[in-house]
Formats: structure tokens, C-alpha cells, sequence
């Protein structure tokens, strides 16, 4: 799943000297389930107020706890969460789950009731620390034992009518950057900006790219030579800024550029 996705999840060990004891984490099976992992709700109404599901698919009964925190990006890309209680009422937003059974989170916004813009918010589901999985793996003459939490955290924006991304090329340079080795070599930055007032992923990315002021044939890159760029997502309002090798055949200088995505 790309990052433009809506959720992931996330096993949590406790004891960080222990780690490379650990089998891979593929290996290990979460005990719940936590559903829809990207929510759009509106300001008011009926759609102010959503529904997640919780299944408890582990053999013992789990503790769940539901919480939710505003969700910024900065130009390169690190997520920076922060407190959101005022903006919603959760019910119930702790509980404990048994086995083969669900549990039905109600999520109401009362945050801003006319925003400008859309807002982004994460919901995290996250199992407390009861009853957790435990994974043994003998290090020597040592048996280690190290619990693991899973967590999943989705994604949620609220929407007021009529939003709509608009994203632009703001800058593309080729340019030499040296490494933390010494070693220099031509990388492709590229800076997006979402002047819109709703979130954008660029799915199925494609970028032209040619020399400013000069009559060549732009050099066309498709979604899989844009890893890392295709599929990301850039918030309303915002700006997000990547680096990739340089494409043969582009100098080391800015240049012009054009860009389609796939906006269903």
C-alpha cells in the first residue's frame, strides 16, 4: 500500500535492544481488524456523524482505543499529528473486545462548521496493553520474550461543498548534490504545491520535462520512473517537495514541466 493510501498497520515492539530477536513482523498476524481506513465527512447533517467497525479476529479479548489528531505535512513529507479532541465526540472510545465479536465506533464533528477549506485528520485504532500477543525466540542460552500492539491509523477529512484540489509544478531542477559519503551525483528535485481546497493524489503521474527557453523534445517519465512521487498525497494548501535521480538526457539546470494524474 502507497503512501497516498489511507491507513497502515503498525506492530509495536517493546524492548528496542531486543529487536533483532524478533521474526519478521509479516509473520505475525494482527488480532484485529479496523474499518473503513479513509472516512470523508461533512460539516454538518446526517454525514457529521460516521460509523467504524472493530473485529476482534484473535482467540482472547482485546483492549481498543480509538483516538483522533489533526494531520499536517511538510515539504518533505514528514507527518506531524497533533491533539483533536476538541473536534469530535467518539463513542465509545476505549472497549474491550471479545473474541469473534465487533464493536461499533460512532465519530461526530464538532469542530469548525464552516471551514474554507478541507481538513485533514487521522483516526487510530490501537490495541492497549492487555492480554497482547507475545512472541518468544531463544537468543543463545536466552529466551526472549517480546509483546507486540498493533495499530491502525486511518484517514479523515471534512469536507464543506464544493472543494477541490489544484495542484502545480512549481519548480523542477536537475542539480549535483553530494552524499554524506562524498559521492555527487544529478538529482531531480521537484517541488508540488496544492493551492486547492481539497487533498490531491497523484495517481498514474506522468511529468514532461525540458529545458527552459530551448526547442528540444521533452523528456517524458511515466509512474514507474517517478517512485516516490507517484501516488503521494498533498494536502490542501500545501506544498510537497521530492528528489529522484536525474532522467538522461536533462541538464543540470531548472527547467519547465507539464503533468497529468488520474483525479478519480
Amino acid at each position: 500500500m502507497n503512501r497516498s493510501s489511507l491507513a497502515v498497520i503498525l506492530p509495536l515492539a517493546l524492548g528496542a535492544n531486543l529487536i533483532s530477536a524478533l521474526p519478521s513482523f509479516s509473520q505475525v498476524e494482527a488480532t484485529f481488524q479496523f474499518s473503513p481506513l479513509q472516512s470523508i465527512f461533512a460539516v454538518s447533517g446526517q454525514k457529521a456523524t460516521q460509523s467504524f467497525l472493530v473485529t476482534n479476529t484473535g482467540k482472547k479479548a482485546t483492549a481498543i482505543q480509538i483516538k483522533m489528531v489533526k494531520r499536517q505535512v511538510d515539504l518533505d513529507g514528514k507527518e506531524i499529528n497533533t491533539d483533536a479532541d476538541d473536534d469530535f465526540i467518539l463513542y465509545p472510545p476505549q472497549m474491550l473486545v471479545k473474541a469473534g465479536e465487533r464493536q461499533t465506533v460512532r465519530v461526530t464533528w464538532v469542530g469548525n462548521a464552516s471551514p474554507t477549506q478541507e481538513l485533514s485528520y487521522r483516526i487510530i485504532a490501537e490495541q492497549l496493553p492487555v492480554d497482547l500477543t507475545e512472541i518468544r525466540q531463544i537468543q543463545g542460552s536466552t529466551t526472549v520474550a517480546i509483546k507486540v500492539l498493533f495499530k491502525y491509523i486511518g484517514s479523515v477529512y471534512i469536507a464543506p461543498p464544493n472543494v477541490s484540489p489544484n495542484v502545480s509544478l512549481e519548480s523542477a531542477v536537475c542539480q549535483v548534490e553530494t552524499d554524506k559519503t562524498g559521492k555527487k551525483d544529478s538529482k531531480l528535485q521537484l517541488t508540488f504545491a496544492n493551492q486547492g481546497t481539497a487533498h490531491a493524489i497523484l495517481t498514474d503521474l506522468r511529468l514532461n520535462l525540458s529545458p527552459i527557453g530551448k526547442e528540444t523534445i521533452p523528456v517524458k517519465l511515466e509512474a514507474k520512473q517517478l517512485i516516490g512521487v507517484n501516488g503521494e498525497n498533498i494536502l490542501a494548501g500545501s506544498k510537497r517537495r521530492f528528489s529522484l535521480p536525474c532522467p538522461a538526457g536533462l541538464p543540470n539546470e531548472k527547467l519547465s514541466g507539464t503533468f497529468e494524474y488520474d483525479r478519480n
